[in-house]
């Protein structure tokens, strides 16, 4: 009975670790330069200056929302890939200029088509351009 007892603690404490490290984290937030709106609801990420190609920005720096990534805040990083939230909104200009980016997950809420005019469509096209792998 004891040896039962404990291989089943054994199992699922190895099941928890297992499952713990396929959860995605979040970059640190010492990753990230950003500024509170001026309504003091929600942030802006304005430089990005960790050192990893694979970015996973977070939803909340100092447990207010990220909902808008700043101009050229991203700019020759050297990113490679980059998640971005849910409640991001907007991209500012040139954010990811200069990357070799492979592949860009965006939230479902960012409003791609038919929230901006042309030139800001053409700007996001261009600025998203893939490498070959």
């Amino acid at each position: 009975m004891t040896k039962t007892i404990n291989l089943v603690t054994i199992a699922a404490t190895l099941l928890v670790v297992a499952l713990a490290g396929c959860k995605k984290e979040q970059d640190a937030e010492t990753d990230f330069k950003f500024e509170v709106a001026a309504d003091g609801k929600s942030v802006t990420i304005t430089e990005y200056v960790g050192k990893k190609d694979a970015v996973l920005i977070p939803s909340q720096l100092q447990g207010l929302p990220v909902m808008r990534l700043g101009d050229g805040a991203f700019r020759e990083k050297g990113i490679a890939s980059v998640i971005i939230p849910n409640n991001v909104t907007e991209i500012g200009s040139w954010t990811f200029f200069g990357n070799q980016l492979t592949k860009i997950t965006i939230g479902a809420n960012f409003p791609i088509s038919g929230a901006h005019d042309n030139r800001d469509q053409q700007r996001f096209a261009n600025e998203f351009k893939f490498r070959d792998s």
